[in-house]
C-alpha cells in the first residue's frame, strides 16, 4: 500500500510537468500576414518552403495596408507601393515599417515572325487596347500607313494579373472587347505562331524559357528607349507592363518574433529565388535583393527610402577641394552652386588637370575629392598608402558616345575602334574619303561626316583611343550642334555617318526619325552594340566612366558629407543621368545612402568633425531641412 501512495502522488506530478512541457513545447503565435491574394500566395509557398506557420487574409493591396497601418497584422502585401497618406496612417499609430520588392508580374509583348516591328510603345499600345478601339483598329496602318495587313489582338482573361496590368497602362475602363482570349499560354502561343500580324499579350514566365517561332518584342515606355521584360528593366522603370509585388512589416515585431525574422530571411534569401520563379513570378535582381538584405539587417531602417539617421546641416563654411578629372564637371558643380547659394561661407573650388592629378592631390592631403575618368590601377593608391591616406570610392557612372549611320550602309554596322579613328581623326580629311579606302570590302561610297567641335565630351571620348592629335578632329566634318538635325541628315544621305551622347540619341529616338541605325563598335573582342548594359559593364568601347574618390578626413567634415548627400540625392540623380551617365539606377541610391551614413559615422570616431556648422535639431529657427523633408 505504500507503494501505491507514493505512486498516486507522482503520477499527478508527472502529469503536470507533461502538461507543463507541452506549453512550453508548442508552436509559436502564427505570423499574420493581409493584403493581396497574389503576393499572399508567394508569401505562403515561401512559408511552407521554411516550415513557418503563418495565417493569411486576401482583402486586396488597399485594404490590408489599412488594416496592417491599424496594428492589426504583421505584415502587408501590396502589388503597389505604400502612398504617402498610408504611410502617415502607419506613422500615426507609431508603427514602424520596412518596405520589401520580394518580385515582378510581367506582360510580355509576343508577336507571330511576319509582324512588321520589334518595339511597341506604350502609346501604341494604347492606341491598339483602348475600348474605343474596338472595331476600329483592324490593321496595321497605326504602325506603317502603307501595312493594311489585319491585326489580330490576343489578350489574357479579364480575371488575371497580366489583363490588370495592361488595364493599368491603357487610357478608359477595361479593355477593348473585339479580341481573342486565351485560357492557356501554350495554346495562345501556337495561336499567334498560326495567325498572322497576331500579337498576343501573356505572363513572361510563361514565354521566358523557350517562345517557340514567335518573337518577345521590346517596349519604349516612353524614355525613348525600347527595353525587354526583365527584373533589371522593371526596376529601373525601362518596361512599363509590369507590376511589382511588396511586402511591408512591421518592425518591432519583426525584430521580436524569431518565427517573423525567419520568414523574412527565407524570402529575402537571393539562393530561394527559384521558388518564386516557380511561383510564376520574377525575382528582384541582385541589387535589389542586396536592398532587401540591407533593410532587413538594419533596425533603423524602416523604410526603403535610404535616408536614415542623417541630418543635413546648416551654416556650412570653409572650403572643399574637389580636384582631378572633369568629365563628372556638370554635375559636381551643380550641387557646389547649390550649397554655396544655400550657405555663404561656403566655397567649393574645384581644379581639373586629369584623374592622376587628382589622385596626386588626394594622396598628398592637398584635395578631398579626387574625381577620376577611369578605374585607379593596383598600384595607383600606393603614395595615399605611404601617407597614410584612406579614401572611398564612389560611382557616378558612365558616359557614351554612339555613332549613328544611315539604316541603307549595312557594310558600317559595326567597326572597329582602330577604323573609328581613322573616320575622325584630323589626317583622315587626306586618307579617308571613300568607305572603300577604310576596308576594300567596303563599297566605293562617299564618307559623309556630321560632327560636333573637337571641343566636347562626345569628341573626346570618340577618339579617347586615337594618339593625341591637334585639332583631334578632321576638318570637312560638317559640324552642327543639334542631334536631331545630324541624325535627320545621316539618313537622308547615303555614306554618311554622325556620333553623339546615349542621352541625344534617347531624344533622336523620340522624334522617331526613320532610316537611321546604331553602329556597334569591335575594340578586338568582338562587335558590341551600345546599349545601357553593355555601357556600365565596360563593354562598349567608345565610353568613359567618371567616379570620385573621398578621403577619410573629408568623409568626417560636414562640408564633404552635405556634398555627397546631396549628390545621391533622388532628384539630383535624375540631373545625373539626364547628363548621360549610365549605370546607377536611382534603386540602388538607398543602399548607397546607408554605406554613406556609415562611412561618415567611421571617419567622424577617428577624425572628429570641427562643429562650425549647426545640426538642424540644434539650430534657433527650427525650420526641418533635412533630407527626409526633401
Amino acid at each position: 500500500m505504500k507503494k501505491l501512495r507514493i505512486l498516486g502522488i507522482v503520477l499527478p506530478l508527472l502529469l503536470l510537468w507533461a502538461l507543463a512541457g507541452a506549453v512550453t513545447a508548442q508552436e509559436p503565435a502564427a505570423v499574420s500576414v493581409i493584403g493581396s491574394a497574389v503576393v499572399n500566395a508567394l508569401v505562403a509557398d515561401m512559408a511552407d518552403g521554411a516550415g513557418i506557420n503563418a495565417e493569411f487574409s486576401n482583402t486586396g493591396s488597399a485594404a490590408g495596408i489599412d488594416q496592417f497601418c491599424n496594428g492589426a497584422h504583421d505584415m502587408a502585401t501590396a502589388m503597389r507601393a505604400m502612398t504617402a497618406a498610408e504611410r502617415s496612417i502607419c506613422s500615426a499609430n507609431d508603427i514602424g515599417i520596412s518596405e520589401f520588392l520580394v518580385g515582378h508580374q510581367m506582360v510580355a509583348l509576343v508577336a507571330g515572325a511576319d509582324v512588321p516591328l520589334e518595339c511597341l510603345s506604350i502609346d501604341e499600345i494604347d492606341s491598339m487596347l483602348k475600348p474605343s478601339a474596338s472595331n476600329t483598329m483592324t490593321d496595321w496602318t497605326f504602325h506603317d500607313e502603307e501595312n493594311d495587313s489585319p491585326l489580330t489582338l490576343i489578350l489574357p482573361p479579364d480575371e488575371s494579373i497580366e489583363y490588370a496590368i495592361l488595364d493599368a497602362i491603357v487610357a478608359g475602363d477595361q479593355l477593348r472587347r473585339d479580341v481573342a482570349t486565351y485560357a492557356d499560354s501554350a495554346e495562345a502561343l501556337t495561336l499567334v505562331g498560326a495567325t498572322g500580324g497576331a500579337i498576343a499579350m501573356l505572363p513572361w514566365q510563361a514565354v521566358a524559357q523557350d517562345a517557340g517561332d514567335s518573337a518577345v518584342l521590346t517596349l519604349n515606355s516612353g524614355d525613348g528607349a525600347c527595353s525587354p521584360p526583365a527584373a533589371e528593366t522593371v526596376e529601373s522603370g525601362e518596361y512599363a507592363a509590369a507590376q511589382s509585388l511588396r511586402l511591408y512589416v512591421n518592425r518591432a515585431r519583426l525584430d521580436s518574433q524569431a518565427s517573423f525574422a525567419n520568414l523574412m530571411q527565407h524570402i529575402l534569401d537571393e539562393a530561394n529565388a527559384s521558388s518564386i520563379a516557380a511561383a510564376g513570378i520574377t525575382a528582384p535582381t541582385s541589387a535589389r535583393y542586396a536592398l532587401n538584405a540591407d533593410v532587413l539587417a538594419d533596425a533603423e531602417a524602416r523604410a526603403a527610402d535610404g535616408y536614415g539617421a542623417y541630418e543635413d546641416p546648416m551654416g556650412l563654411s570653409g572650403e572643399l577641394k574637389i580636384a582631378g578629372a572633369a568629365n563628372s564637371f556638370a554635375v559636381l558643380n551643380r550641387i557646389a552652386d547649390r550649397l554655396s547659394g544655400e550657405n555663404g561661407g561656403l566655397e567649393v573650388s574645384f581644379e581639373f588637370a586629369g584623374s592622376a592629378a587628382g589622385l596626386a592631390q588626394l594622396c598628398n592631403g592637398e584635395a578631398d575629392i579626387a574625381t577620376l575618368d577611369a578605374e585607379v590601377a593596383a598600384d595607383g593608391l600606393a603614395e595615399c598608402e605611404a601617407n597614410g591616406i584612406v579614401a572611398m570610392p564612389l560611382p557616378i557612372g558612365t558616359q557614351a558616345t554612339v555613332l549613328l549611320l544611315n539604316a541603307g550602309d549595312d557594310y558600317a554596322a559595326c567597326l572597329s575602334t582602330e577604323q573609328v579613328n581613322r573616320l575622325w581623326r584630323a589626317d583622315a580629311s587626306e586618307s579617308a574619303l571613300q568607305w572603300s579606302q577604310l576596308d576594300p570590302a567596303f563599297p566605293e561610297q562617299s564618307i559623309t561626316l556630321f560632327g560636333l567641335s573637337w571641343l566636347g565630351i562626345e569628341t573626346d571620348i570618340l577618339l579617347q583611343t586615337a594618339a593625341a592629335i591637334s585639332p583631334p578632329v578632321r576638318r570637312d566634318t560638317e559640324k552642327d550642334s543639334d542631334p536631331l538635325y545630324r541624325a535627320a541628315a545621316v539618313a537622308n544621305v547615303p555614306g554618311a555617318l554622325t556620333y553623339m551622347t546615349w542621352q541625344d540619341y534617347q531624344a533622336v529616338l523620340e522624334n522617331e526619325q526613320q532610316n537611321i541605325a546604331l553602329a556597334a563598335v569591335d575594340a578586338g573582342a568582338g562587335c558590341v552594340l551600345p546599349a545601357p548594359a553593355a555601357i556600365a559593364a565596360g563593354e562598349y568601347a567608345l565610353a568613359r566612366q567618371a567616379g570620385m574618390l573621398v578621403s577619410e578626413p573629408a568623409l568626417a567634415d560636414f562640408n564633404a558629407q552635405s556634398f555627397l548627400w546631396a549628390l545621391f540625392d533622388d532628384d539630383s540623380w535624375s540631373y545625373v543621368q539626364a547628363q548621360g551617365f549610365i549605370g546607377m539606377s536611382q534603386l540602388e541610391l538607398p543602399i548607397l545612402r546607408r554605406q554613406l551614413r556609415q562611412a561618415f559615422a567611421d571617419a567622424e570616431a577617428k577624425y572628429p568633425p570641427v562643429m562650425d556648422a549647426i545640426p538642424l535639431e540644434e539650430s534657433a529657427g527650427g525650420e526641418d531641412n533635412s533630407a527626409d523633408s526633401g
